[in-house]
């Protein structure tokens, strides 16, 4: 069995939301409450609390992969429908950066952080690309099962 939960931690992503928050907290309060400050506010909050609860969430169990990208989507991959699995360094720029990622040529990507992961071939010729801090156990726990 094989479990990783993985958090938006990086020191850039809440600096650059903690520098949005200090613009929109200063115009509010140098120019007064309006609609468009107050407007400000609430997104960069709700901004704040969406990184706080974004996770990725990877578990192997016996029937299937299951993958959680919270709070949007839950996945279930059985085993049969694993082609292959290997490691590969996460193609930045084919994606354009880390979250949830759709490349035409190189499928989904599921990740957080860091440039390690597995790419899955699925039988129905799909791809799929999990980033993971322990990819090396990821795989092992999914060759395990197949």
């Amino acid at each position: 069995m094989f479990r990783e939960v993985q958090r938006f931690r990086q020191p850039w992503v809440w600096l650059l939301l903690s520098l949005a928050a200090l613009v929109v907290t200063a115009r509010l309060v140098s120019e007064g409450p309006s609609v468009g400050n107050t407007l400000g506010l609430g997104v960069v909050a709700a901004t704040f609390l969406l990184f706080l609860n974004l996770k990725l969430e990877v578990e192997t169990r016996p029937d299937a992969l299951h993958l959680r990208y919270a709070p949007f989507f839950t996945r279930s991959i059985p085993y049969s429908e694993i082609r292959e699995a290997e490691l590969e360094p996460y193609p930045l720029f084919a994606y354009g950066g880390w979250g949830l990622r759709y490349s035409f040529t190189k499928g989904w990507a599921y990740t957080v952080a860091g440039n390690q992961g597995l790419r899955l071939k699925l039988r129905s010729g799909k791809t799929l690309y999990l980033g993971s801090q322990r990819p090396e156990e990821l795989l092992s726990a999914i060759n395990a099962n197949r």
